[in-house]
């Protein structure tokens, strides 16, 4: 896995219960939106995250599986 998409995959954990979309994402991470669009469509296809689609904009969740094996990393 690339360094841009373990770093998006961790911020996506740590703001599991914040509702984000790729503008918000590639803000927050100071990365150039084409290429957060880019990595998140590669998670997509790869099980890792949704993306459900919200007016114009795509709300982007992590899938359960992951939340599930990051909590079992961290002990919970």
């Amino acid at each position: 896995m690339r360094s841009k998409e373990s770093t998006i995959i961790k911020f996506l954990i740590e703001s599991k219960n914040e509702e984000l979309n790729i503008r918000s994402i590639s803000k927050s991470l100071k990365m150039d939106y084409k290429n957060v669009y880019s990595i998140i469509k590669r998670l997509e296809k790869a099980l890792l995250v949704k993306i459900e689609t919200f007016g114009q904009s795509s709300r982007v969740k992590l899938n359960k599986i992951v939340h599930l094996c990051s909590a079992a990393l961290r002990g919970q």
